[in-house]
């Protein structure tokens, strides 16, 4: 992983990357352009944390990048830590058994291989972990630096990714349940953590607030469109998709044994509640309700297919997974009957949502659009890396039966051997991690080596780079395109806009199509992208840079 890191020729999910690194030099005090009136996302500000400090050292764009990766290791590690600790304080399970389930969950594509990306999925884990775990700690004994800790970090969740929206009310409702055990002793401890969520809360919107108004102006709020949606009765069918489109996918890349936690989850809020003067359900109920708040809002999200990655979205909802997959080998490690029949359902499960999802489409939805070349967007589901490479055209059927005959396998032999099932499964989540950071990550941008227009750009941009502008024609190239060079040119800026529709006299360089220039007359070419690379195999030979007459820099 520490190979990709430097390995790798740039950011690799566009806009995604690119969103977050600028959000890092707007947090720093920089002023980055706008990224457009046309442009919806919003990349929020947790995950700025992370990208600001590593601009402050960087000092440039590429080198934040890495920087931001080898915080995202930082991150897997701190990730495995706390899995450790809650196998091994709340699951009764020993302490080096607990440490070598929290390697073999962290090693796993939805955590390791989500680390090679600078985006805010790394961050995700671990913040709802860390959550979890402050729960049971607060639950087991309630103290002000649970109920502080749980307050600010369930806060700062709704500004790592806007699908923890429920996060700090479920806190401060685990904080009041907890409180009824001794209300008197407890008031102060749960006011403290009720106060701390409420004021980090309204601190770190700010801050989204801010970051939004100065970069994506034109961003539309997610949680008034999660409301819409869900409230829209046309949408249930989709949103139905949406939901066993994302369970598949959980269900298939842990090889069942998310349900295994699911379960043995729900199974100890059954169990507490009928232990009257107890509150051993707690915990896991708030689990149950944070990772279902969390489902709820990714199914929400991805709505309207366009590309077949949409189809089986996966990375939102695996930021849960780790604690359930935790949950789950903790019981099947412990020799439980009742985690084995769990694992067999799970595993059924994988060929009842691949079935219901083709009977729903009337076909195997996901294999038509990989059939017709449609991009599929490997970072969202990319526990699936392996297996799209390896089966094609992937589609539901080629998918659910490798994930189906691993999970059979993982089965036979957890059975058979505890210790020989977990390394077995070590291997496994680290070679198919291997296999993204090899295959995917390293090669993704290896087109970045032969482009040769920004070096032109950068000859012709005299002074303080930061000041100079240069426009990108959105009339004749690709949104794609547009990142690349914004990327690649930083920290000159790149404004993108149709060249044709704007006040022209102010711009000296515009990058855009050969064939078009930004006015009649006026403009001429002086610098043309290398034809064996300009943008790997879209727009081939046709960007070019232009530069008004009469002007001698842009």
């Amino acid at each position: 992983m520490i190979w990709a890191t430097f390995a790798s020729r740039g950011a690799s999910v566009r806009p995604d990357e690119l969103g977050f690194l600028l959000n890092g030099w707007v947090l720093t005090g920089h002023h980055e352009t706008f990224f457009g009136a046309e442009f919806r996302p919003f990349y929020t500000a947790g995950y700025g944390f992370v990208t600001a400090a590593a601009a402050v050292v960087g000092r440039g764009i590429d080198a934040q990048y890495r920087l931001s990766l080898l915080v995202n290791l930082a991150l897997v590690v701190a990730t495995c830590a706390a899995l450790a600790r809650l196998a091994f304080r709340h699951l009764a399970v020993a302490r080096n058994t607990a440490r070598a389930l929290g390697i073999v969950v962290a090693l796993a594509p939805a955590v390791a291989a989500n680390s090679l990306f600078a985006w805010s999925e790394t961050l995700n884990r671990f913040v709802f972990v860390a959550v979890v775990l402050l729960a049971h700690e607060h639950v087991m004994r309630p103290r002000w630096s649970t109920s502080l800790s749980i307050g600010t970090a369930s806060s700062f969740a709704v500004i790592v990714h806007g699908r923890f929206t429920l996060l700090p009310a479920l806190a401060i409702l685990l904080l009041v349940v907890v409180a009824t055990r001794a209300p008197r002793r407890l008031l102060a401890v749960t006011l403290g953590g009720g106060v701390a969520a409420v004021v980090s809360w309204w601190v770190f919107t700010r801050i989204n607030v801010s970051l939004r108004r100065d970069l994506y102006p034109a961003a539309d709020g997610k949680e008034g469109r999660m409301i819409d949606r869900l409230t829209t009765p046309s949408n249930l069918p989709s949103l139905g998709r949406s939901a066993v489109g994302q369970l598949w996918y959980v269900l298939a890349t842990s090889f069942g044994l998310a349900a295994v936690g699911l379960a043995m989850n729900v199974r100890s809020v059954l169990l507490g509640l009928r232990r009257a003067g107890n509150l051993q359900w707690l915990a896991p109920a708030f689990l149950t309700l944070s990772a279902g708040s969390v489902a709820l809002a990714s199914a929400l999200q991805v709505l309207n297919v366009i590309r077949p990655d949409h189809l089986v979205y996966g990375r939102y909802l695996e930021a849960v997974t780790p604690v359930f997959v935790l949950i789950g080998l903790s019981a099947v490690t412990g020799g439980s009957n009742v985690a084995r029949r769990a694992w067999a359902v799970g595993i059924v499960g994988v060929v009842a949502c691949a079935a219901a999802l083709a009977a729903a489409a009337g076909r195997d939805e996901l294999r038509a659009m990989t059939s017709e070349k449609n991009f599929f967007a490997i970072p969202n589901a990319v526990a699936l890396d392996w297996a799209l490479k390896l089966t094609k055209p992937a589609g539901y059927l080629s998918l659910t039966v490798a994930f189906v005959v691993l999970a059979l396998a993982l089965f036979v032999m957890a059975r058979r051997s505890v210790s020989v099932f977990l390394v077995v499964l070590a291997v496994i989540s680290l070679f198919f991690t291997t296999f993204t950071a090899a295959r995917t990550v390293v090669p993704y941008r290896d087109y970045f080596d032969q482009m040769t227009l920004d070096d032109d750009v950068r000859e012709r941009v005299g002074g303080e780079k930061r000041g100079t502008t240069i426009t990108f024609d959105s009339g004749g190239l690709g949104g794609q395109t547009f990142f690349d060079y914004r990327y690649l040119l930083h920290p000159t800026q790149v404004s993108r806009a149709d060249v044709r529709w704007i006040d022209r006299k102010p711009l000296h360089c515009v990058i855009g199509a050969v064939d078009r220039p930004p006015e009649d007359s006026g403009w001429m070419i002086v610098a043309q992208e290398n034809d064996a690379a300009s943008r790997g195999r879209q727009e081939r030979g046709n960007i070019v840079l232009w530069m008004r007459s009469g002007v001698d820099s842009c």
